[in-house]
């Protein structure tokens, strides 16, 4: 079969979650990700995105089972975990990286919420005074109670504006009684501009964007938008020294970007920018609508026999 399967990965770990930190597996195992890449190398062709652009550009149908690597965020064990293993197989890959949190403390929303709920000390919390779209109790008292709240609240953020998302994070922190850090599990590490550059400087490697703020695109004011895409393409490209022409859409659902989107990502000279809608692409996709599949998040199975 001539196609492309995109292989969307967060993270690779090889440290031990506490409590439910990395229930969703968003973070997967080093040994799961070496047999997937080991396999996919075995039986599939390995492609670069740029090589995946030149391909839909030329309308060149792909070698059977062709597959790409990306990565989405920019945590540190992409680089001290997932790189070698890459590099070990001679796969490419893509490192798509939200600018905001390279080099720095802060945390992804839903790890902010992943976070409060796995370590506080609280039995039960009520977030609805903050969303009325959020029930009145949460117990906390076992594992599946702590997953289920989180569960529930991360998809009434992504939902939710950006307002009413803060109002949700502030509410949670001060129930829980728990301040996010990302001193709290070594996944919440993010990688440093010195590691980015380093990854840049890998043939095998490159690095996109993937907004500054981790905000949904088609949710912020055009103003805002435009804000956003830029603080991210103008310190992708001073601190690599060169010019972006990758990105990814944050959530990369097919309500969360829209032309708007699209539009100003090729004013900066963007020529692909992959969804995370699941499903398989061919020569005749559109470079700004390809289909990834989100490894071992939530459950969702290596589409390859391992």
């Amino acid at each position: 079969m001539s196609d492309l399967t995109i292989f969307l990965y967060h993270g690779v770990s090889d440290a031990e979650s506490p409590g439910i930190e990395n229930f969703s597996g968003k973070h997967i195992h080093i040994d799961t990700f070496r047999d997937q890449i080991s396999t996919a190398k075995r039986i599939g062709i390995p492609l670069s995105m740029e090589e995946v652009r030149y391909h839909v550009c030329e309308r060149r149908p792909f070698p059977p089972r062709a597959f790409a690597v990306t990565f989405d965020d920019g945590f540190e064990n992409n680089h001290a975990v997932a790189a070698p293993v890459l590099d070990d197989f001679d796969v490419p890959a893509m490192f798509y990286f939200s600018t905001g949190f390279v080099e720095s403390d802060r945390m992804f929303w839903v790890d902010e919420i992943e976070d409060c709920i796995n370590r506080s000390e609280i039995n039960e919390i009520d977030l609805s005074s903050a969303d009325s779209r959020l029930p009145n109790s949460f117990p906390l008292q076992s594992d599946d109670d702590r997953i289920h709240a989180t569960i529930k609240i991360k998809g009434v953020c992504k939902e939710a504006i950006a307002a009413d998302k803060e109002r949700i994070l502030a509410a949670l922190k001060l129930e829980t009684a728990v301040t996010p850090s990302v001193d709290a599990a070594a996944n919440y590490r993010k990688i440093s501009w010195a590691q980015t550059q380093e990854l840049d400087s890998h043939p095998l490697f490159e690095i996109g964007g993937h907004s500054h703020d981790h905000n949904i695109l088609s949710r912020l004011s055009v103003e805002g938008m435009h804000k956003d895409v830029d603080r991210c393409m103008s310190l992708l490209e001073k601190n690599l020294g060169r010019t972006i022409t990758h990105f990814s859409y944050p959530e990369g659902r097919h309500t969360d970007y829209n032309e708007q989107v699209i539009s100003h990502l090729k004013h900066w000279g963007i020529v692909c920018c992959p969804s995370a809608e699941d499903g398989r692409n061919d020569e005749q996709s559109d470079l700004f609508h390809l289909r990834r599949t989100m490894v071992g998040f939530m459950g969702t199975a290596f589409p390859w026999t391992v």
